[in-house]
């Protein structure tokens, strides 16, 4: 069998090379196509790939307009409140450093006056703004401390004169901070939505009351009974240091 097949072998050859050849061209053609519908694939996906991303950058943008402009309006409500309730409080400041000598360092803190600080800062005030509510465009004079205010040491000697607005009530701990950053018999404006009640290290020296009336003004109550009068939406206080 062993000669057989060594003989044999040659025919075997020259009658399977036609098969083969149409095997080759069948798995040249299958190859072929393979290659075609890889790269018609590859351009499917990145098709996809491009109009995913741009359908999530269209998204993302729409969302950031979304927010900008939501930001925008609620820095105006947010300013047009704080003006309203500046309007209030500026005349009890000026009032209080009525009684001190003329550029005295004083601190903001909160919500920012930018006509207040204007005011102070023509006087000749030094002015040091503290963990500001709103970003307002301020003097180049006007030192910003952007920090909490536990967290603020204060300025390097005493002020006479700390202007505080505020949303909601004040911490003890902020109290506390505020005062070390007083003379004694310094005034401490604080316009607060609720009377305050039990503060350490300060007494009050005046406090004056106000309504919200049409078009989000205050209308000062002039010491009218709460009781048969308009609630009371933003109080006043002057405290001075002890």
């Amino acid at each position: 069998m062993g000669r057989l097949d060594r003989v044999m072998r040659p025919f075997a050859r020259r009658a399977s090379a036609p098969i083969l050849a149409q095997l080759d061209q069948r798995f040249e053609a299958l190859s072929a196509r393979f290659e075609m519908h890889t790269v018609n694939l590859a351009e499917h996906q990145a098709q996809l790939r491009d109009e995913t991303i741009r359908q999530i950058i269209n998204e993302v943008r729409a969302n950031s307009a979304f927010l900008a402009d939501s930001t925008v309006a609620l820095d105006r409500v947010n300013a047009r409140r704080s003006d309203l309730t500046h309007a209030a409080v500026r005349p009890l400041v000026h009032t209080a450093r009525a009684a001190f000598e003329a550029q005295t360092a004083v601190i903001v803190v909160g919500h920012v006056d930018p006509i207040l600080i204007d005011e102070l800062v023509t006087d000749g005030h030094s002015v040091n703004v503290v963990e500001p509510a709103v970003d307002y465009p301020l003097p180049p004079e006007v030192v910003v401390s952007a920090v909490a205010i536990s967290r603020f040491h204060g300025p390097a000697e005493p002020v006479w004169l700390v202007v505080w607005v505020v949303r909601a009530q004040p911490s003890p701990a902020n109290f506390a901070a505020v005062r070390a950053w007083m003379h004694v018999g310094g005034s401490c404006i604080v316009a607060t939505p609720d009377k305050l009640s039990d503060v350490h290290g300060f007494t009050e020296a005046d406090r004056r009351e106000y309504a919200r009336v049409e078009g989000g003004r205050f209308s000062r109550l002039d010491g009218r009974a709460v009781a048969i009068g308009p609630d009371a939406d933003l109080f006043v206080h002057h405290l001075v240091a002890t």
